[in-house]
Parts: C-alpha cells; sequence; structure tokens
C-alpha cells in the first residue's frame, strides 16, 4: 500500500490512557507531529479533554481533540466523575477502569467512520490499550504502542513476562526477584513489581498481545541516555523503536 507523499498527507490517530503520566506525553506527540504538518485525532473523554485542551489549543488547527462519554458509574462500576486513573479511590478500582476504557472502542470507530477527513494513515496507542489494535485493522493502518516511562523500565518488565518470570510472583511482598536478559543484573522485590492482584492477570496477557503484534514502538526517552538498554529492547522484540523524548520539551519552543 503506497504511504502518503508528505507530511501534510499523513493523519495520526492518539490513543492515551487516561492518567496524567500518559496522557500529557501524549499530547506532547499531538504537538510534535502538527508542528510538522500532520493532522492529528486525539481520542480521550470530556474531563479529561479539558486538562489538554489549553496545552494543545495553539497548535489546534491541525489537532482535533475528540471527548467521547465515558461509561456512566452504574455501568462501569466506578465512582461518578472517575475519567482518570489518578481520581480512583483504591486500587480495589483499577480492573473496572482498565476495561471501563474499552468501551471507547466502538464510538472510537463511528467518529472516525462518520468524520470527512481520511482515515488514520498510523495509530500511536498507549500500551495500557490493547483494543487499539482493532481500530488500526479496521483502517489498516499501521499501530504503534507508546511506552511513557524509560526504556529500562519497559524493558525490565518485557523480560520478566517474556521469560515467565511475572507468572511466578506469590505474595512475598520482601522476596528479591532477578530480572532475566537484561545487560546486566538487575534486583527488585515483589512489593516494587505491583502485580499482586490476580485479577489483572487477564489484562496483563492482552497488553502483552498486543505489544507483540505490533508494528514499533515509541519510548518517552532518548538514545544517548539509554543506549545499552535500547539496543537489547530492539534484539528481544525484534521491532522498531523510536526513542522521541523527552516530548515535554515540545513545549520549549521550536523542535
Amino acid at each position: 500500500m503506497k504511504g502518503p507523499n508528505n507530511h501534510e498527507d499523513l493523519h495520526f490517530l492518539l490513543l492515551p490512557f487516561m492518567a496524567p503520566g500518559h496522557m500529557l506525553p501524549m499530547s506532547d506527540i499531538a504537538v510534535l507531529l502538527a508542528r510538522r504538518g500532520a493532522s492529528v485525532t486525539l481520542i480521550t473523554t470530556p474531563l479529561n479533554a479539558a486538562r489538554l485542551r489549553p496545552t494543545l489549543s495553539p497548535h489546534h488547527t491541525l489537532i482535533s481533540l475528540v471527548a467521547l462519554p465515558f461509561p456512566p458509574a452504574p455501568d462501569s462500576g466506578l465512582p461518578d466523575g472517575c475519567e482518570s486513573f489518578d481520581a480512583l479511590p483504591s486500587r480495589d478500582h483499577e480492573l473496572a477502569f482498565f476495561r471501563a476504557t474499552e468501551s471507547l472502542l466502538a464510538p472510537t470507530l463511528r467518529h472516525l467512520r462518520a468524520r470527512g477527513r481520511a482515515p488514520p494513515s498510523c495509530v500511536i496507542a498507549d500500551g495500557f490499550l490493547p483494543w487499539a489494535r482493532e481500530i488500526a485493522r479496521e483502517f489498516r493502518a499501521p499501530r504503534l504502542v507508546f511506552h511513557g516511562c524509560a526504556c529500562f523500565a519497559t524493558l525490565c518488565f518485557y523480560n520478566l513476562i517474556a521469560h515467565g518470570a511475572l507468572a511466578r510472583v506469590g505474595h512475598e511482598r520482601e522476596r528479591r526477584i532477578f530480572v532475566p536478559g537484561m545487560p546486566h543484573e538487575v534486583e527488585i522485590t515483589e512489593e516494587q513489581l505491583q502485580v499482586d492482584d490476580m485479577r489483572l492477570d487477564d489484562l496483563r496477557v492482552e497488553m502483552w498481545e498486543a505489544g507483540e503484534t505490533a508494528d514499533g514502538v515509541v519510548v518517552n526517552s532518548f538514545e544517548e541516555l539509554e543506549r545499552e538498554y535500547l539496543d537489547v529492547y530492539r534484539e528481544a522484540t525484534g521491532k522498531d523503536v523510536w526513542m522521541i523524548g523527552p516530548v515535554s520539551l515540545s513545549t520549549v519552543g521550536d523542535l
């Protein structure tokens, strides 16, 4: 399939996970893309759109901020007004929140089909949103997974799953675990992993599978800082990995 001839022909669909540490870097990516002449559609919910709009308004002609309704409390099992992960009253609501984000799939597809613009030429989706692959499949667009944390942390978690170490985690908070597949020795405790909620196991598998089928990875870091981890991560995944950070610099002059 022939690709666009210039930046003006590109249309990026951005799907951030609804938490400040995920949404803000994704909005910075939207600005970086718009500065290079690409059009961007960023999908979120009403309360989160209000948070993001001030950071995007200077570039509004190329960035479309779409606010889709989040499931009401009786349907989602979440307290009223919980449209962001940081608004959850306790970790007991984490699974319900992750599952509630899946309700954005159908309205996102409807919005993209109904609009008069070209379909997405690329989907950039947070690694916490495995359902984004359905959107990329619908429009036959490449899908990139976005990781807002450093390449080191991303590689650690990848190797813990790839080598089966995560499946062996129990409930001994102080037990130390060696992270396999790292370029040097890395040791963490079970408590630091924060994976004690077994209800999230199926979701972690879905995230893993979505990452394995992605066309590439985008990381909010830079090569000079993490070259060693980047090389190992690329080799382990067999994927193109783009280090585009720190994307927060998008707010400092023209980059």
